[in-house]
Order: C-alpha cells, then structure tokens, then sequence
C-alpha cells in the first residue's frame, strides 16, 4: 500500500465537503470533518489562499472559481468527447431523445458529455454528475462489465 500525504487527504476531505454542502461555516466544516480546529484552520486558511476556497462576507466558505477552470480544462482535454460529440449528435437527431456519453470510474458512472434533445420536456442531466453503476443510463456499464467483476460490484453495493 502507498503512504499518502496527511495533509493531502485531510485537503481533500475538506474540498469534498462541498460536494453535498454549497457553503459552509468553519464550525461546520469542522463538525462534519472531524478535523481539529488548529489543523483546519491551518488548512481552510491555505486553501483560500490558493483560490481553492472563497469565503463571503458571513463568513460561509464555497468552493473557489479555480474549479470551474480545471473543471474546464479536464473537459477540454478529454479526447472522447470531441470525438464523440458528431457521432452523439447525429444518433440525437436520427432518434429525437437525448443522448448521454457516460464514463466508469471506480465504483461510479460520471457524465462527460451530453446532448439534449429537441423536445421541450426532457430529463435533466449535467456534465460532471455521478451515479451508481446500478441506476439509469450506467447500468449498461455494468451490464457488459466481466461476470466476476459485475458480481463483486453486486456484492458490495450499500
């Protein structure tokens, strides 16, 4: 097993808060993180400084623009799409539904690129979205994974 930098992880326990919180108080990032105070504070203080955190003038911290731009780098960079996007648009125009390019990582299905469909009403779905392997346009994931793989996955869901 690798050693992995404390203060790495503990950052990155911090940022992943705001996953499910768009903005949070010191004291609430110290409760759901469970860090101690000195080190957090340390931490959020330096994460700030880097542009990794903003924080208002309430004093609720959210995550920093710098996101939105490595955010759009990683899009940008990410060959499938750019090769799938033609491809994706046609097959929405040959059969007038959206079309969704859905990739694995790890345990998890994340939407990289999409196209809506014409129609007014549609199912909204965002680039960047996770799901479970089980659930929605993944399961064809799961679905053509090798049986053993498939059935551990299975297994271990919660």
């Amino acid at each position: 097993m690798q050693a992995h930098n404390k203060t790495v992880v503990k950052s990155m326990q911090i940022l992943t808060l705001f996953i499910n919180h768009p903005k949070l108080t010191f004291n609430e990032m110290m409760e759901l993180s469970n860090l101690p105070k000195t080190s957090l504070h340390r931490m959020v203080g330096s994460l700030e400084e880097m542009g990794f955190l903003t924080k208002d003038k309430n004093g609720h911290y959210s995550l920093g623009l710098i996101f939105l731009q490595f955010g759009q780098l990683v899009g940008e960079r990410l060959d499938i799409r750019s090769i799938s996007y033609p491809i994706m648009k046609d097959l929405r125009d040959d059969v007038e539904e959206a079309v969704n390019l859905i990739v694995r990582d790890k345990d998890e299905a994340m939407y990289i690129e999409k196209v809506d469909t014409l129609h007014p009403v549609r199912l909204y779905t965002s680039i960047g979205r996770r799901s479970p392997l089980y659930a929605g346009d993944s399961r064809i994931i799961l679905a053509f994974l090798p049986e053993e793989e498939r059935e551990n996955y299975l297994g271990n869901i919660n």
